[in-house]
């Protein structure tokens, strides 16, 4: 029986794991994907935040980082990898302390006593991620999304939520802001800036092509 027990904890345990892992993969593609266009628009950010070897040292940064965010008006994070507990730990007060809110992922695979968690400390938004699948290379949103979306929705969370992963266009864009309050274009985004030399000419141009009557 110990065994079976041990053996389901282990279970669970790797499901966790795999919801960081696949949550990472994600993001990590979507850097991989668009990494050139975005250093180019940040050549001259030659800052090196965190030095895992050096714990005194990795506060000093993160304290720098995030007073550089107050002053540079960055006033929300999304973090993927941070832990929760770590969160609360570690970060909760120093996010708090400077006014910048944070927002935490969710996955269809996410178990509901996390969700419940992710929108107790989330203070921007929740990220609802569409689909078990990587950024930008899929169009259009499928049955079993729209029951994903549905089945949030009736959790009526008290943290907003935006969509996103696979919000591409103003059809999708449409379709995912029926079940949350917003959605998020990221890979149509930075690709639309690709080769463009006013930004702000070319992101109000983006945004009138997906609000657009």
């Amino acid at each position: 029986f110990s065994i079976m027990l041990d053996s389901m904890e282990n279970i669970q345990k790797s499901k966790k794991l795999e919801q960081i892992l696949e949550t990472s993969k994600y993001f990590y593609q979507e850097w991989l994907e668009h990494k050139d266009i975005v250093n180019s628009r940040f050549k001259d950010l030659k800052t090196n935040y965190l030095d895992l070897d050096d714990k005194t040292k990795e506060k000093e940064e993160l304290d720098k980082f995030l007073d550089d965010c107050v002053k540079t008006g960055i006033d929300g994070l999304i973090i993927p990898d941070l832990p929760l507990l770590e969160y609360e730990q570690f970060y909760k007060d120093k996010l708090t302390d400077r006014n910048i809110s944070i927002s935490f992922l969710i996955t269809p695979q996410t178990e509901e006593s996390r969700i419940h968690k992710v929108d107790a400390l989330s203070t921007g938004f929740i990220y609802v991620v569409s689909d078990s699948s990587i950024t930008g290379m899929k169009t259009g949103i499928s049955s079993q999304q729209i029951s994903y979306f549905e089945r949030i929705k009736s959790l009526q969370l008290s943290t907003p939520q935006l969509i996103g992963f696979g919000i591409s266009d103003r059809e999708s864009y449409l379709t995912a802001s029926k079940y949350a309050n917003g959605a998020i274009i990221g890979s149509a985004f930075i690709k639309h800036l690709k080769d463009k030399n006013e930004v702000d000419t070319a992101t109000a141009d983006f945004i009138n092509l997906i609000l657009k009557s």
